[in-house]
Order: structure tokens, then sequence, then C-alpha cells
């Protein structure tokens, strides 16, 4: 409700926090869970997961989403995560979304 240099450090310092304890959540889930799901699930299954999850996510705010996703990646899993995507969708982020997201990347580091 009032943002100064003092809620922005305690927001940053959060944040902060934040990350540390999903990164962590996020390695053992690639660690633990992904394998036994890959030998537990079925592929209907497995996409009925990521189908879940995108339904959740308002049309407006779902590039955005895909370049919170994609940032941290490197070339190959980057590429690994294009590859599904229909050539007109591949082309929309590439027109629209990429640059939507590094504009908005942009202004949140800035600010």
């Amino acid at each position: 409700q009032s943002p100064d240099a003092a809620t922005q450090g305690a927001l940053a310092h959060s944040l902060e926090g934040l990350t540390t304890t999903l990164s962590a959540h996020l390695d053992d889930e690639e660690r633990l869970v992904v394998p036994l799901a890959a030998v537990t699930m079925t592929q209907d299954e497995w996409n009925a997961i990521g189908e879940h999850a995108r339904s959740s996510i308002p049309q407006e705010q779902i590039f955005l989403v895909f370049g919170m996703l994609l940032e941290p990646l490197d070339d190959d899993d980057r590429a690994f995560m294009l590859a599904p995507l229909p050539p007109p969708v591949r082309e929309l982020w590439t027109t629209m979304g990429e640059p939507g997201w590094q504009q908005y990347s942009a202004q949140l580091r800035a600010a």
C-alpha cells in the first residue's frame, strides 16, 4: 500500500527466500517425482496434468507464463518446450509472446 525503499527491500528479501525454497522443491521434484511418474503414469495421465495446469492460466496471461517458464531454460530445454507447438502458435510466440515477455521482464527488472 505504500511502496518505498523499505518495502521494496522487504519484498526483495521475501522473494529471495521464496526463490531459494521453491528452487529446492523443484530440484527435488525433478530428481524424485518425475522419474517415478515416468514409470507409473500413462502418457494420457501425464498429458491431463499439463492440460489441467494450462486450463488454470487466464488466456491473456498465457504468453507471460510461457515466458517465465522458458527464461531459466538452456537452449536444448527451450527447443524441447517449443518443439510440440503447432507452427501458428510458435509464430505467435515469436512475433507477439516473446517480445511481450521481454518488455514485461525488462520493466519488472527496472522497477
